[in-house]
């Protein structure tokens, strides 16, 4: 099942299928690996911590979070 992703404002940016985070148009934006995210643009990189229904980058500023 594909829950909703927001960013900080509130703004519904795309969809989770519990792995790949894709934007409105459908590409894949970012990969959960089980608490780690990680960009898709090669080289992939590590940017953040996902916890719960979040991820948040490496300051501790949200990247999205997730609602059913």
């Amino acid at each position: 099942m594909l829950k909703q992703v927001y960013d900080a404002s509130g703004a519904n940016t795309g969809t989770f299928d519990g792995e790949y985070v894709y934007n409105l148009s459908g590409q894949m934006v970012l990969r959960n690996d089980e608490d780690e995210v990680y960009h898709m643009e090669m080289p992939c990189k590590y940017v953040g911590v996902f916890e719960g229904q979040q991820a948040t980058d490496r300051s501790g500023s949200l990247l999205f979070r997730l609602e059913d």
